[in-house]
């Protein structure tokens, strides 16, 4: 039969069918005109086909044809429109409100997608939920920022988020996460506005183990000992994360490059800071090996520990001074997550308790340490300020274990504080 004299151009059903299928590639963020332009897409390009059948086989009466005509062939025009004006990847209106923006991650956009799943990180385009506490938490909490320590940042460690660093308002251990943002995090430490504390911390994360090049270990020794004071981290042990190159997890060298940077850890007596994803009793079995052969490094981190209360107690008899950190963005993204970090901070004792940022966008660290303040608070029953000055108090402790030393654990009758 001839064509419908309601089917739109082909051109115009070509633009749209190409439109819902090509994905964003450049998005900022998760934006909401991406969410409702695509379903939107979708239906005006559907529309043409059901339309055209229903007029084809006769079914409606030739007034309600002409009824109609000129209203669809206005939607048509309205979605071509939409289309013109919307195309794929622009950044559109930012999902979160308020003076949060949007942000890429640029020190970990190259992070295997899978790990994201679980964490804090991603390759693709994140916007940093919200704390469970909302926002009136962080209201009147200025004081509070004031005196947290992050024990676990990577603000500035890249050009592109260098800088915002003077938006931090807490004393900060900014972690590396490659060889090529040693440098970076250094400038980043000395950048902050509340430096006295802050620590520059060096190493290579799991995710980024396959990428380290031939001599690491000997730069690495040779970053450390430039900087007296610096820790090490972030490494650790990974059995999600897929590399983009392999698309499969390099848990094998991710396991001999922790290792190594364990043992150098230990040998230059440096605290370091501990990445694990579901490898916990691997990590733990790697760390009582360790402690058999040459010892343990003087403080090791578990950041954003995420394992079982039952796996505490264990990491605990480690003879070594084991904290556990926690932060907003990992273990306050959900209600199961905000349970489990409940559960877990109760079991932690007082004194080796960490707040953590985990994030690289310093407009971001302000709300997320109050929000993951506010967490710790509810679960140990502390006021705010109470758990700002306890943990500032355990990460200033863990940081200064630089040679062995730093031990403040005891009060000045001798008691031990610990819970």
């Amino acid at each position: 039969p001839p064509p419908s004299p309601l089917t739109p151009p082909l051109p115009h059903f070509i633009f749209l069918s190409l439109s819902i299928t090509i994905p964003p590639s450049q998005s900022v963020g998760v934006t909401v005109d991406e969410r409702i332009r695509f379903p939107l897409k979708c239906v005006l390009a559907i529309i043409p086909t059901v339309t055209s059948n229903a007029f084809d086989g006769n079914t409606m009466p030739a007034e309600g044809r002409r009824s109609l005509k000129q209203p669809l062939e206005n939607l048509w025009g309205f979605g071509f429109l939409c289309a013109l004006l919307s195309p794929c990847g622009s950044p559109g209106l930012p999902l979160v409100a308020g003076d949060r923006p949007a942000s890429r991650r640029p020190a970990l956009r190259r992070f295997p997608r899978a790990a994201w799943r679980r964490s804090a990180r991603a390759l693709r385009p994140h916007v940093t939920p919200l704390a469970a506490s909302g926002r009136e938490a962080r209201e009147g909490n200025a004081d509070v920022l004031s005196m947290i320590y992050d024990a676990h940042s990577h603000a500035g460690i890249e050009a592109e988020t260098a800088s915002g660093i003077p938006l931090v308002r807490a004393a900060s251990a900014i972690m590396s996460t490659e060889e090529h943002n040693w440098v970076n995090t250094l400038r980043a430490v000395e950048g902050l506005p509340q430096g006295q504390g802050s620590v520059p911390c060096f190493g290579i994360h799991p995710w980024f183990a396959h990428r380290a090049k031939e001599g690491w270990q000997d730069r690495l020794r040779h970053q450390l000992d430039a900087v007296p004071h610096s820790l090490v981290g972030e490494i650790g042990l990974d059995k999600v994360a897929r590399t983009p190159e392999t698309r499969r997890c390099e848990y094998e060298v991710q396991k001999e490059v922790f290792e190594q940077q364990l043992r150098l850890a230990t040998e230059l007596k440096r605290p370091v800071s501990v990445h694990c994803v579901r490898a916990v009793g691997k990590l733990h079995g790697a760390l009582e090996e360790c402690a058999r052969e040459i010892g343990l490094p003087p403080a090791i981190g578990m950041h954003s520990y995420g394992g079982s209360h039952d796996w505490i107690r264990r990491f605990l008899a480690l003879p070594s001074e084991v904290y556990f950190g926690f932060s907003d963005i990992v273990n306050n993204s959900g209600e199961k997550q905000k349970q489990r970090a409940l559960e877990n901070i109760r079991a932690v004792p007082d004194d080796r308790l960490l707040l953590e940022s985990d994030l690289i966008n310093p407009a971001e660290i302000n709300e997320s340490l109050v929000g993951i303040c506010a967490l710790a608070a509810k679960a140990k029953g502390w006021s705010m300020q109470e758990t700002a000055r306890r943990t500032a108090e355990n990460a200033r402790r863990f940081a200064s274990m630089v040679g062995g030393g730093g031990i403040e654990n005891a009060g000045a009758d001798g008691d031990d504080t610990r819970r």
